[in-house]
């Protein structure tokens, strides 16, 4: 090389490079992160959602597409009143106080579930 320079550890930062690539993939640990963060979304809003006949907490489904975790109300119906859990959802979260499942489970476990995400994260890379 001109000047005597010498370069070393290419190989090393090649081989962090790949860990990195790797681990932010959907199987790897941001996949393992959000799939966590969702499935721990879907118990906090099973917990919190009021039950009368069940539905409307047996409809709360969990679900990842690649880096993209989501948590839902399907479209279960209610036995009593034949309405979709999914339909009358909304109306349970807009009455507010401990009805609002979703809203309460977004601001008291949200904090604690991303700290555990980015932890699995970390935890893998280079």
């Amino acid at each position: 090389m001109p000047n005597g320079v010498t370069v070393q550890g290419f190989e090393a930062i090649q081989n962090a490079n790949r860990k990195l690539l790797e681990s932010m993939k959907p199987s790897g640990a941001l996949g393992k992160a959000v799939l966590y963060g969702t499935v721990q979304m879907q118990r906090g809003v099973i917990t919190r959602a009021h039950t009368d006949t069940g539905t409307y907490k047996a409809s709360q489904k969990g679900d990842v597409q690649g880096l993209t975790g989501r948590v839902y109300t399907a479209s279960n119906r209610n036995p009593k009143s034949g309405a979709f859990a999914s339909a009358y959802g909304p109306y349970e979260e807009a009455r507010g106080g401990s009805h609002a499942a979703y809203a309460n489970t977004f601001k008291g476990d949200a904090p604690g579930v991303m700290g555990d995400a980015i932890k699995i994260v970390i935890a893998e890379l280079p």
